[in-house]
């Protein structure tokens, strides 16, 4: 393995390097209206400067919200619960200390081999660079406490540079990551471009300290990217990305198996048909669902559809089952039809529900079922 020490500033940076990075700070003053001769400085001394951290984002607090094809996420609780158990890019195995910068060459992936990172550092699946070229000095690794960033992430050296996130198999339904900001908070202006010529356009603030950001997309995404209006330097840190050939291919939704029944009870062989509620939550609306696309089982690929009416009819309704003013749909499921098919028997204890939305992205939820047989 070779041999890597990590230097203090300003060994860590070329004198170009250094001038580009700090030039985005250019104009800033602090408390005493005076420019700071250098920002880290300041920082490090703790005297306040225009554009440090505010109290609370303008997205602090602010729910999902829906926008075409896309679910944006302004809480990271929110997209873990829709995707759950990604792996995370935190760049913690990046060779930097506190307070420091050291100047990587694009593009930086699993293979990347530099001063930065060691091939395997980054996670496989994604790609970071720039919109230009700087001699090998297009990106920096960031150490914590640089400018009240709480730790390692990855920045653009030259502020009129675009931060671009790339994933070469184009088959990302879902991100998730924090917005830095050197130096001046402010809206990023993010740009996602998907399959069959796809794009997408928003908005997103952030913190000197990393504001959360993410979406789920119906649409598979390839790039994202993020630039700074007034030419701060875009950075990232803690990314999240869920692949569909990764750990998880769907997005998670809340389903609601015989609402109103806390036990969801079911005895084998009762005639009829078994109701599901699919439940409106964090940006995703149930009642835009195509009820043909989904099914009820095991989860063995072989689902149990939607039970339908003599005319064909699906058997389908909308409803605010859970109470919280938003509209649910509540579909129907022939219980002859789940136990024919081999979804529900005798040793059932949870089923599991399937769908798609208009752009090919699949959702599931599942609920605990007691099953019963006999008459008591």
């Amino acid at each position: 393995m070779r041999s890597r020490t990590s230097k203090s500033w300003p060994g860590l940076l070329t004198m170009a390097l250094a001038v580009c990075l700090w030039g985005c700070g250019e104009g800033l003053t602090n408390s005493t209206g005076q420019n700071p001769s250098s920002i880290l400085e300041q920082a490090r001394l703790g005297v306040p400067v225009v554009g440090q951290p505010s109290a609370a984002s303008p997205e602090t607090g602010t729910a999902p919200k829906t926008e075409g094809s896309l679910i944006y996420f302004y809480q990271r609780a929110d997209f873990d619960e829709a995707f759950p158990g990604l792996q995370v890019e935190d760049f913690e195995e990046g060779n930097i200390g506190d307070g420091q910068i050291l100047g990587c060459s694009q593009p930086l992936n699993e293979h990347t081999d530099n001063d930065c990172f060691e091939p395997g550092d980054i996670l496989p699946g994604i790609e970071i660079l720039t919109n230009n070229d700087h001699g090998g000095l297009e990106l920096a690794l960031v150490g914590p406490d640089f400018f009240y960033n709480p730790s390692k992430n990855i920045a653009v050296t030259s502020c009129p540079d675009a931060l671009i996130l790339e994933f070469p198999d184009g088959r990302v339904n879902g991100l998730g990551l924090d917005l830095i900001s050197y130096f001046t908070e402010e809206y990023f202006e993010i740009e996602i471009i998907g399959e069959d010529g796809f794009q997408a356009f928003t908005q997103a603030f952030a913190g000197n300290s990393g504001r959360f950001w993410g979406f789920a997309s119906e649409v598979l995404i390839s790039q994202v990217i993020i630039t700074s209006p007034t030419d701060q330097s875009e950075a990232v840190d803690n990314i999240a990305f869920n692949s569909i050939d990764g750990t998880s291919e769907f997005l998670t939704v809340e389903i609601d198996i015989k609402p109103g029944n806390d036990l969801n009870t079911i005895r084998l062989g009762a005639k009829g048909n078994i109701p599901v509620a699919l439940l409106s939550m964090n940006g995703f609306d149930a009642t835009v669902v195509d009820p043909n696309t989904v099914t009820l089982g095991n989860d063995d690929g072989n689902d149990t559809p939607v039970a339908a009416k003599r005319n064909i009819s699906i058997l389908e309704r909308t409803e605010d089952i859970d109470g919280d003013g938003d509209e649910d749909l509540v579909l129907h499921f022939s219980q002859a039809q789940l136990e024919e098919n081999g979804d529900l028997h005798s040793e059932t204890v949870e089923l599991f529900l399937r769908g798609m939305l208009e752009g090919g992205l699949v959702f599931r939820g599942s609920d605990i079922v007691r099953v019963k047989t006999g008459r008591h």
